[in-house]
């Protein structure tokens, strides 16, 4: 945290719900997130005092009305990569 100046901790909480720290910006919590039946609280840096909110109370609306909440998947890997360290 910046010795001088910046944004308090406590001017934080006042901006944002679920305030947990500071960065240049503040760092709150959405909660609620349900991920193929598992859930997950998110941290998320926003000055925007409804993104959190918001992203909260969709999150729980999905979790209650489904039953793994939102679902994911992945395909496999469709890259190789390969590094070269020289000169060392």
């Amino acid at each position: 945290m910046l010795k001088v100046g910046g944004l308090q901790p406590g001017q934080a909480d006042n901006m944002i719900e679920n305030c947990i720290g500071v960065l240049p910006i503040p760092l709150g919590l959405v909660t609620g997130l349900k991920v193929n039946g598992k859930n997950y609280i998110v941290p998320v840096a926003v000055e925007e005092p409804s993104v959190i909110a918001a992203n909260s109370v969709i999150a729980r609306l999905i979790a209650e009305n489904s039953e793994s909440g939102f679902t994911c998947k992945s395909t496999p890997p469709l890259m190789i990569a390969q590094i070269q360290i020289t000169h060392i």
